[in-house]
This record gives structure tokens, C-alpha cells and sequence, in this order.
């Protein structure tokens, strides 16, 4: 377990709507602190030894997702109209240094009296990233609808952001591009064409229709800046959130949270093709990734929906094996280290905070 940072009150499944909250950056490791509005780095001094280097504020509120390229950093804040902020990382000794300002992301609200205290987490900004050519994307679930009532008023978007020569952007470099039918767009990864697959939690089929399974859209031509959906993937499986992109294997595979499954497809030929509905099966999952020689998946499990005792809801790492055809063979489920819900305190809303983030190194 890590210090630096304070709990959110958040929901226990998916506590941060996010993707890429933990991420390492050589002998560095980050992680969004979203309670205190802060971003912790770590120096990995070796695989049982990390140490806390400091703590520094996110540049706005409610930190959720880490950008890494290189010694530059981009973190994407979701509170209030919502943020991103630059930081400078020196790999030496794993301090950040803020750069610029942070640019708003003008995140709209329905109620006159502004800002919740807390995102609509269906809504809200979900993970920020660098393209292959070097400019920064953010997935926006929904623009708008941050009061929390339910109800989704516009699209999600892509938004990219065209980055100067000393890594900054502003709000006038902006590219958006409208996501339709509100399929919630949430995380995304890239191949090995530099071709863009964005989970959408909901599917083709958008809110209401959240039974309908959720889906993988391929993009290309993001490098100019207007991407387009060459080819689009639709799964039995709900709440499609998590992405990632096997480049050993030519395989994509995504979490489900509300299937309690992961999905597997193939890209073949510029094109996504579906390979398996429900790879494996592991209770409500959230973030994933893969060992650096691709050749083992890990997925975290939040165990909340195994049992309504607190002391068997226990979360765990689930280890696979990844196959040349996109297959998921389990070989082990990691659960030391990590509290079972009954071990944790509760947090003001009377529930049990759920784990979150993980990072491979």
C-alpha cells in the first residue's frame, strides 16, 4: 500500500471512472491522489522496495489519469469544468516541476448554482494520452451532465490537443471530435499503425440502452487531428471501460466491469475483429495491463459483488497467459497484500472506497 494522498468518497466498483490513475515512467512511479487534488511520485528501487519521493498538487481538482512521455508529464483533473496540467519529470530522482498553466476543459453544468462537489462520474473525463504523433488525446464521456441527475445532454468526445515544441498546448489548439449515440467513450490505446481503439462503455447503441453490450471503435487519421471510425466491435459484455493493446500478439482486450468479464479481438488487416465475447470471467474488473514481454495479462478485480459479507469481498489480481490467437488461459489470483473490504474504513457516504490503478514494472 502507498501513502501521499487522501481518499475520495466515490463509488466502490469503479472509484475513479478512469483510465491510467497508476503509471510507471522508467525507475519512477505516479499515482493521482484524488482526494487531496494531488499527484504522488515514487522511485522503484527495486520490486519490493518503493519510496515515497513527494507529493505535489495536480494543477485542479480530482485527479484521475497520468499522460508519460518521457521527462514530460500530463495529468487530467475532472472536478469543477475540469483541467490539464503539464509537469516536467527528472528521471533522476523522480521529482515533477509544473509547467505552464492548466487549461480548462470547460466542462458544462445544468444546475445554476455551479460546480457539485463531486463529477458525474458517467460523464466526466475519463483518461488523457499521447498520440504517436507526440500530441495529447482526452476521452470526455459526455460533455456536460455533471450534476449527477442521470441524465446525459450531449455526446462524449475526443479531444486532441496539438502540443508546441516545448510540449505545451492551450485551449485554441483544441481538435474535438463529437463521439455519437452517447456510447460513452472512456479509455482508449494505440497499435502498432498508430491506429486509435476507444472503449465505449455503453456500445454502439449509447444510453439508455446499457444492456446492449459495450464496444471498440478503430479509428484512423487521427494525425489530422479529425479521427474516423474505420471499423467498429460490438460485445455481448456491459460497461465496456478498459482498453489495451497487445502489440506482440496483434491483440486488443477490454475489461467489462458490469459483465465481470474481459473481451478479446484481433487486428487484422487495418480492421477489429471480434475473437471472444467473454475471454475470462473474474469478478467486476477495472484497470489491466500487460508484462513488458506481452506475453502475461494482469487484471484487477474488485471482488465487491462477491458476497454482501464485507470479509469476502476481497479483491484480487488475476494473472493470464496470453495466447498468439487473442486467448486467456488463467495461472494464478493474487490476493495478498490486498484488505478485503472488511479491513477498510468506511468513507463518509458509509461505504467502502474500492481499489483502483495498476501498473506493470
Amino acid at each position: 500500500q502507498l501513502s501521499g494522498g487522501t481518499a475520495l468518497p466515490a463509488p466502490t466498483d469503479d472509484p475513479l471512472a478512469s483510465q491510467d490513475a497508476l503509471v510507471v515512467a522508467g525507475n519512477c512511479l505516479l499515482a493521482v491522489n484524488a482526494g487531496s487534488n494531488t499527484v504522488s511520485s515514487f522511485r522503484i528501487n527495486s520490486a519490493r522496495d518503493i519510496s515515497l519521493v513527494e507529493t505535489v498538487d495536480s494543477g485542479g481538482e480530482i485527479p484521475v489519469s497520468i499522460a508519460v512521455n518521457e521527462d514530460l508529464v500530463y495529468v487530467l483533473n475532472v472536478g469543477g469544468v475540469g483541467s490539464i496540467a503539464a509537469f516536467s519529470l527528472f528521471h533522476f530522482n523522480c521529482k515533477l516541476t509544473s509547467i505552464g498553466d492548466p487549461i480548462e476543459l470547460s466542462q458544462t453544468f445544468d444546475s445554476a448554482s455551479g460546480p457539485p462537489s463531486l463529477p458525474f462520474f458517467p460523464a466526466s473525463p475519463a483518461q488523457i494520452g499521447f498520440t504517436p504523433e507526440n500530441n495529447l488525446l482526452v476521452t470526455i464521456k459526455a460533455n456536460g451532465a455533471q450534476d449527477g441527475d442521470g441524465s446525459f445532454p450531449s455526446n462524449g468526445s475526443l479531444n486532441v490537443y496539438k502540443l508546441d515544441k516545448n510540449g505545451l498546448t492551450s485551449a485554441k489548439d483544441l481538435t474535438q471530435t463529437e463521439v455519437p449515440n452517447n456510447s460513452i467513450p472512456f479509455s482508449f490505446a494505440f497499435d502498432d499503425e498508430g491506429q486509435l481503439l476507444v472503449a465505449e462503455a455503453f456500445g454502439a447503441a449509447g444510453v439508455p440502452n446499457v444492456e446492449a453490450g459495450g464496444s471498440v471503435s478503430l479509428y484512423n487519421d487521427l494525425d489530422s487531428f479529425i479521427p474516423t471510425i474505420e471499423s467498429e466491435v460490438t460485445t455481448t459484455e456491459v460497461t465496456t471501460c478498459w482498453v489495451r493493446y497487445n502489440q506482440k500478439k496483434a491483440c486488443a482486450f477490454t475489461t467489462n466491469n458490469g459483465g465481470g468479464s474481459i473481451s478479446s479481438m484481433k487486428v487484422r488487416d487495418g480492421k477489429l475483429h471480434l475473437v471472444e465475447d467473454v475471454a475470462a470471467q473474474l469478478d467486476t474488473p477495472i484497470d489491466f495491463d500487460f508484462s513488458s514481454d506481452y506475453e502475461f495479462l494482469y487484471a484487477l478485480s474488485t471482488g465487491h459483488l462477491l458476497s454482501d459479507d464485507l470479509a469476502l469481498r476481497q479483491p484480487a489480481i488475476f494473472v493470464y497467459k496470453v495466447s498468439s490467437d487473442c486467448g486467456l488461459e488463467k495461472i494464478q489470483e493474487i490476493t495478498e497484500g490486498i484488505p478485503s473490504e472488511a479491513d477498510r474504513e468506511l468513507n463518509s457516504l458509509g461505504v467502502v472506497n474500492g481499489v483502483v490503478g495498476l501498473a506493470i514494472f
